[in-house]
């Protein structure tokens, strides 16, 4: 029987946690061996996951007489993780009443199963995986491989995510939330946040000066700067009234090209004054911490950066990278300089 991929994902021992179970370890111990599979498992299963893709578009892997084995192989992939899926809900579901289980793991567990059933909300995505369920034979069509694929390592755009993107992304989700909670934990040691959410921002449009165009703006006294688009704010302005300091890489990842823009939300639609940029915000939710420091030195900022982006993972929230990917500083106190006390927010987007 062909065996192909399969030896190569990471998974649990769950003899090592049946073992562990009978040697009457704590909850909080054979909670602590998951966490420390998800640490390992994450990069080497999206190596898996990648090449699994890169097999399903080689054309020369899919002439007639290498269908029957090719089907074994998937099979057996699926069948692999539906049971390891299973597995750790069971675990999990005994771990549960200590209180040590982050309920965000059973969201991602319930979207792995629904992926690996072939029930998924992208309806391209089905639509391929329903053909391949009926007919095995549709897989020598390259288009129908190619959103069963995805791209390897994964895409920039939505529009080519595949299959096997989305369940890589749906193994990296367990893995986040598995062992970001105790990476939230350290950061609450390094920084102040007063307060987490999730928020609706609407359709809305970010109005502002480009950095890179006027290099000076971030020194600058925002009344004086940004005047014209100050004065306006009464008819166009939203609930997020502070001035901002919103980055974006154009829908690109973040090595690509940057833009950051001082400025505030507008109402969408809203007319740019001559000398402005802006930026049609792609999702209408965000997540938004305030955070606070007695003493304000170094980058506090990138410290809430990786405060709030950890959150987001650790609750399982889905971060719409790269293609919707934005982040902004709230400034709740005016933009800050020098050192000092100083409070703000932060904004990241997100889709729930």
């Amino acid at each position: 029987m062909t065996s192909r991929f399969t030896p190569d994902f990471l998974l649990v021992d769950w003899n090592e946690i049946e073992g562990k179970k009978k040697e009457g370890r704590t909850s909080g111990e054979i909670y602590s061996k998951l966490i420390d599979w998800s640490y390992k498992a994450k990069k080497q299963n999206e190596k898996v996951f990648d090449r699994l893709s890169q097999w399903i578009l080689d054309d020369s892997e899919w002439i007639k007489d290498k269908l029957p084995e090719n089907k074994q192989i998937l099979t057996q992939v699926l069948a692999l993780l539906s049971d390891d899926c299973d597995k750790f809900r069971i675990c999990l579901q005994e771990l549960e009443p200590s209180g040590v289980v982050n309920p965000a793991v059973f969201r991602a567990l319930d979207l792995l199963a629904a992926g690996l059933a072939g029930n998924l909300d992208d309806e391209r995505i089905q639509e391929a995986v329903s053909k391949m369920q009926a007919d095995f034979t549709v897989m020598q069509e390259r288009d129908v491989r190619k959103i069963i694929a995805g791209c390897p390592e994964g895409s920039m755009h939505a529009t080519q995510i595949g299959y096997v993107n989305y369940l890589k992304d749906c193994v990296t989700k367990l893995c986040w939330t598995l062992h970001m909670p105790e990476v939230v934990k350290k950061h609450a040691g390094k920084i102040n946040r007063e307060s987490f959410e999730y928020i609706e921002i609407g359709k809305v449009r970010f109005i502002g000066k480009d950095i890179a165009k006027y290099p000076g703006i971030l020194d600058a006294d925002p009344a004086a700067s940004l005047s014209e688009l100050a004065a306006m704010l009464p008819e166009c302005g939203t609930d997020i009234a502070a001035l901002c300091y919103l980055a974006h890489h154009y829908g690109g990842p973040v090595d690509s090209a940057y833009c950051g823009l001082l400025g505030y939300f507008c109402k969408a639609g809203t007319p740019v004054p001559d000398g402005y940029d802006f930026y049609d915000v792609p999702t209408e939710k965000a997540a938004y911490g305030v955070y606070a420091s007695p003493s304000f030195d170094g980058d506090y900022f990138g410290a809430a950066y990786d405060f709030t982006r950890d959150q987001v993972l650790a609750d399982g929230v889905h971060i719409p990278y790269p293609q919707a990917y934005w982040t902004a500083e709230v400034f709740l106190e005016g933009r800050f300089k020098g050192s000092g006390a100083h409070r703000f927010g932060y904004l990241f987007s997100v889709e729930l």
